[in-house]
């Protein structure tokens, strides 16, 4: 047996007899947040023709023409926009900025033992979105989202900066959800994120009135109930005379 041999066994006997767990791990491919490019640092890695833009598909999941389209949604929301923070002044880029980022997939470091929850999937999804919107600082004070989507794994988050959250509330955001997730976990990334863009644009140009709407009809249904409650005691009244 030749001395590599020799070695080999120690080491295998080693491992299966010293008590230390051995820890196997899986190396799907997928994206991490760290490896991510900047779409206007780095536009040659984020594909279509590695023009600067605020949409990073770096593995080409959108057409050209899908990915123009939404481009085109991203500028105008910049140039429609306005931002109403100190920070904010006449420079460049300085109205509500939104950035896409887009992967076929995450990776997840994990045991081979292991499995990958759906709440792995929305936490590393969480994570991803949080940790561009804090790198990239488009933003001149908060005014900044990011909208990361992983298609296979049909998840989708939203990084906001704190101005921007004035607009964009977590009420409002389980109304965009509610909307737009069907096209995630359908694997429509196309639809889903085109979706969002366009509701992003119109939450900062006060056209989305979700909110308005549902406190009325919320007032209404209160109104309701307080008025047959009100004939309700009085016919209780009534009858006690």
């Amino acid at each position: 047996m030749r001395l590599y041999d020799h070695v080999l066994l120690c080491i295998i006997f080693v491992i299966c007899f010293s008590g230390v767990p051995v820890h196997l791990y899986s190396q799907e491919p997928g994206w991490t947040k760290f490896s991510f490019p900047n779409p206007q640092r780095d536009p040659e890695d984020c594909g279509h023709h590695g023009n600067k833009s605020w949409l990073c598909d770096p593995e080409n999941i959108l057409s050209s023409e899908q990915a123009a389209e939404i481009e085109n949604i991203l500028v105008e929301t910049q140039n429609v926009t306005s931002c109403d923070c100190r920070g904010c002044t006449n420079q460049t880029n300085v109205n509500f900025i939104v950035t896409v980022a887009l992967v076929p997939k995450i990776y997840i470091y994990k045991s081979a033992r292991s499995v990958v929850t759906q709440q792995d999937l929305e936490a590393v999804s969480h994570e991803f979105a949080d940790y561009l919107l804090h790198r990239y600082q488009y933003g001149k004070c908060g005014n900044d989202v990011i909208l990361f989507a992983s298609r296979d794994d049909r998840q989708f988050s939203v990084a906001i900066g704190h101005e921007a959250e004035f607009f964009l509330t977590p009420r409002s955001l389980i109304k965009i959800r509610s909307e737009i997730g069907q096209h995630f976990d359908n694997g429509d990334v196309y639809t889903g994120i085109l979706s969002a863009v366009t509701i992003f644009r119109d939450v900062f140009l006060h056209q989305y009135e979700y909110s308005v709407r549902i406190s009325f009809v919320l007032f209404l249904v209160f109104v309701g109930i307080g008025v047959c409650a009100l004939l309700f005691v009085l016919t209780d009244r009534k009858s006690v005379v």
